[in-house]
């Protein structure tokens, strides 16, 4: 049996303002016990993300960015080249 934890892909907006930041580090703490997981953030976020230090916090929890994506629900989704190829 393969010993590899299954992937999940995290939608999240870790904005510090709307309280998501504390979501999003609950959820990636826990999930890491028993998933791979992956984050997927909205593009207008992650200046609040670099600036608030929030990408550290949240890959010292086991998350990885897997990519981005525009508040515009019809825009292509940019993934990551490690997020499609592991």
């Amino acid at each position: 049996m393969n010993s590899e934890k299954p992937k999940v892909l995290v939608i999240a907006s870790p904005g510090y303002k709307s309280g998501g930041q504390m979501r999003t580090l609950r959820s990636i703490r826990e999930f890491s016990k028993y998933f791979d997981v992956y984050l997927l953030s909205p593009v207008n976020h992650f200046r609040e993300l670099l600036e608030q230090n929030s990408f550290s916090t949240l890959t010292e929890q086991g998350a990885k960015v897997a990519g981005y994506f525009y508040n515009n629900l019809t825009a292509k989704l940019k993934f990551s080249p490690s997020f499609l190829t592991n």
